[in-house]
């Protein structure tokens, strides 16, 4: 039996939105007996030399990686940056979106240079609110990198949630023929209403491009009872306080709340257990339930991921 080995983790190095350090995360690894530790914080690799010592002290393999932000063409963008033209702004809103997530691995040591080097780009030249990349920079540096579909907030995600299949066809279309077997899509095991959607439909369109799945679990923190203290660095992050209970009306779901008499924001998190799963957590969940076949196939593609991502050395 495989462990679980998750790529898309992260730590206090997501600014404001991630928790722990690199040693507990290489801690919690060693506790549990998985083989490797992957960070993949948003938009930035700063963690990787310390990710790497750490990885190297326990004896585990450091798989270093980045959640980064994606938008159609950077080009468009980039003579906007800095500028003070009348209409400047208007312009940096314009082409800075559609802003999606990629998750990017490095499966060889040219792979981690050439995430540097995409990472250095995004922040030098087209850096508006995120250090944001193209499919073009993302194509033009692919050796060594594996590619996978992210989140919710992932354009391949994006479309299905939209019911845009011819889309989501053309996404697959074009990342499998760029990345060919370094490209996975990627299911999630979370309590989260719009993933329980999108895990069936992410899984049929990866079976009719023939494209690998993998499963991750998008940790933000590293254990359950660390979810409070989560939700409270995301409303430092988005200047909210904590939802009261007598101000939220049966039924009404989960997100930003308004008191009508204070005109006070209150602000819940719409999912609860973005911590670092377990096998066992992923195969024990209620809402995993009916699909633990395809949970099954998925850590197996995890498995095998993890064996063909290189023991990468560092030179520090």
């Amino acid at each position: 039996m495989h462990p679980f080995i998750s790529f898309h983790n992260h730590n206090e190095f997501s600014m404001r939105d991630g928790m722990g350090s690199v040693d507990e995360h290489v801690q919690w690894a060693v506790e549990h007996d998985v083989p490797a530790c992957s960070l993949t914080n948003h938009g930035n690799i700063s963690c990787y030399f310390r990710q790497y010592e750490a990885c190297k002290k326990a004896g585990i393999k450091p798989i270093f990686g980045a959640e980064l932000y994606i938008i159609p063409d950077r080009k468009l963008l980039m003579p906007w940056i800095g500028s003070d033209e009348d209409n400047a702004v208007e312009m940096r809103k314009k082409f800075s979106s559609p802003r999606n997530h990629i998750l990017v691995l490095a499966q060889t040591y040219q792979g981690l240079k050439n995430i540097f080097k995409i990472t250095s780009e995004a922040y030098m030249n087209s850096f508006y609110k995120f250090p944001l990349i193209d499919f073009n920079l993302l194509a033009e540096n692919k050796e060594g990198i594996i590619v996978s579909t992210a989140c919710a907030g992932g354009e391949l995600p994006r479309f299905l949630s939209a019911g845009e299949k011819v889309r989501a066809d053309s996404f697959v279309k074009k990342y499998k023929e760029m990345f060919g077997e370094n490209f996975y899509i990627e299911l999630m095991s979370i309590n989260y209403d719009v993933q329980f959607e999108l895990n069936p439909k992410l899984y049929s369109i990866a079976k009719e491009h023939g494209v690998k799945t993998i499963l991750t679990s998008d940790a933000h923190y590293l254990y359950p009872e660390d979810q409070k203290l989560h939700e409270a660095i995301l409303m430092l992050q988005s200047k909210k306080t904590y939802t009261k209970e007598e101000d939220k009306e049966e039924g009404e779901e989960t997100g930003e709340i308004e008191n009508e008499e204070t005109e006070e924001k209150f602000w819940e998190f719409s999912v609860n257990d973005l911590y670092l799963k377990t096998r066992e957590d992923i195969m024990s969940a209620p809402y995993n339930a009916d699909c633990k076949d395809v949970m099954e196939e998925c850590i197996k593609n995890n498995y095998e991921l993890f064996l063909r991502i290189d023991d990468i050395e560092l030179d520090t």
